[in-house]
Order: structure tokens, then sequence, then C-alpha cells
């Protein structure tokens, strides 16, 4: 137990140092802005992403993640499912999570969460709308260059 211990804390020291160093240190500071993003997953998405620029558009990124509806559609027929079973497993999983905290710390995001429940979907249905709409936040601060700046809900 000590011997793992002691490698979690070397391996944490490792990527504060790689977070403070020149070519991350800006941006991994304006994504921890972000409501619900914390030291681990601004890391990932800035080693995983690389180059936010090479994603045209916010459909691409999401794309790239992996949390689209999958779509069936023909001729005049459209259907639109599950999320999409291509992703980014790690950004993916760590995006859910941090739209749990960001639901409960953000009061913008927990009224869309409480709408999208009124409208009749389930938890999990809803807590990856909040990812996606928390995709969006990410990609704008980190566009932007400017930190992120909480919503105020009336």
């Amino acid at each position: 137990m000590e011997l793992l211990r002691k490698e979690l804390l070397s391996i944490s020291n490792t990527i504060r140092k790689l977070m403070r160093s020149k070519k991350y240190n800006r941006l991994y500071y304006l994504l921890r802005s972000v409501t619900g993003i914390g030291p681990l997953t601004a890391a990932s998405l800035l080693t995983e992403i690389g180059d936010m620029k090479r994603f045209k558009n916010f459909y691409h990124l999401n794309s790239f993640i992996g949390l689209m509806p999958m779509e069936h559609s023909s001729g005049e027929r459209e259907l639109k499912g599950r999320i999409t079973v291509r992703k980014h497993r790690q950004l993916r999983s760590d995006l859910v999570e941090c739209a749990w905290t960001a639901k409960r710390t953000d009061p913008a995001l927990a009224l869309y969460y409480s709408e999208q429940i009124k409208k009749g979907k389930n938890g999990k249905a809803a807590i990856v709308k909040v990812a996606r709409k928390l995709l969006s936040r990410i990609r704008y601060v980190w566009l932007s260059g400017e930190p992120y700046q909480p919503a105020v809900v009336k």
C-alpha cells in the first residue's frame, strides 16, 4: 500500500510539473476556471486534444469525444438514439463525471439538468446533455483565451 501511495504521489507531481510548463500553463488555468473541471481532467484535455483548432467546429469536437447521439436515418425517416459507441473513452468518461460535479455547483447547469428531467429524460441522458454543454464551455474558453465566468440564473 505504501509503495502504491508513493507511486501515485510521484505521478501526481510529474503531472503538476508538466502543467506548470510554458506549453500548458496558461491553458491549464483557463480550463480550471470552468465549473466542474479538475486538475486531472484539465491535464487530460490538454494532452489528448493538443490543438483545439484541429476541430473545425463544436460538432467535430463533440464527435471526437463521443457525446453525440447515434443517428439512423433513411430518406424522410430520422431516428436519433443513444450516444455514439465511437468515442475517446477517457475524455468522455471524465467529462460525464465533471458534469455531475458542475451540475451541483453551477446554477445554470443545475437548471438545465432539471429542465431535461422534466422533459422526460432519465438521469443518465440528462447528464450527457450537461456534459455536452460543459464541452461547449471548454471549447469557448480554450479558443477565446478568457477565463470562464459562471452565469447567474434569475
